[in-house]
């Protein structure tokens, strides 16, 4: 004698069932793969903001060794221009980092200045992290005071 099965005892998944759990499986991993985008384009940022504020005490420092108020602006944007891993070049088609120097205040004995950096190289990342999150092409702002009285302490005062 033999015994048969219902229909509805049987084990097994149905189409349906299949197909809204793969469903369910791809949107998951849509979102994981927009995740990783995001957080790779992000390592590319704070990477560019490291750079920038390496770039700015650069500049900072160059400007603190030379006279009090002899500075050329001109020739220190056109010299301090860097390339993606923060070494400086000639070449303006590997420019990645711009400088920007500013007079914000001066005082007596005193100057404040703003020395920008901007990131012209940000295009060339969003390419390669293939997002469409916008970014910023500025990177990074400090304001320094520079006194005569430091020029005076350091001995290369007037």
């Amino acid at each position: 004698m033999s015994q048969s099965t219902p229909a509805a005892a049987q084990r097994g998944i149905s189409l349906v069932e299949a197909m809204v759990s793969l469903t369910i499986l791809f949107v998951g991993i849509v979102g994981l793969i927009a995740a990783f985008q995001a957080q790779i384009f992000s390592t590319f940022i704070a990477t560019n903001h490291t750079q920038a504020t390496m770039i700015v005490e650069t500049v900072a420092n160059e400007l603190a060794t030379a006279p009090y108020g002899e500075w050329d602006f001109a020739t220190l944007e056109t010299y301090y221009r860097f390339d993606g891993e923060g070494k400086r070049t000639d070449d303006s088609s590997q420019v990645y980092y711009e400088i920007e120097i500013n007079e914000v205040s001066i005082g007596d004995g005193w100057t404040e200045l703003a020395i920008g950096v901007t990131w012209v190289g940000w295009e060339r990342d969003n390419e390669r992290a293939k997002t469409l999150i916008p970014a910023s092409s500025f990177a990074y702002q400090a304001n320094i005071v520079l006194s005569a009285q430091y020029d005076l302490l350091s001995g290369s005062g007037t």
